[in-house]
């Protein structure tokens, strides 16, 4: 399999897991739905409000514009550079 697939070759014990999993009656091996908060939450009128402010005083601090736009402080600290 290795030679076919190189380094894009699944590890031993991923194809464990995979045979385990059909076994039990799964029929894909992509993830199932999970619940929850995606992992991309920051929307573009979030990047706007902080560009807003950021635009209107320059002296913001970070944490400040989190509490402001009523985001987490990572969530600024994705948004700006």
């Amino acid at each position: 399999m290795s030679a076919v697939y190189g380094d894009s070759c699944p590890g031993k014990a991923t194809v464990y897991k995979w045979h385990c999993l059909f076994k039990q009656g799964k029929n894909s091996i992509k993830d199932d739905p999970r619940s929850g908060q995606p992992v991309e939450s920051t929307s573009v009128e979030i990047v706007e409000n902080v560009e807003e402010l950021i635009l209107e005083d320059a002296c913001l601090k970070k944490k400040q514009l989190a509490v402001i736009v009523a985001v987490s402080f990572a969530t600024v600290l994705n948004i700006l550079p």
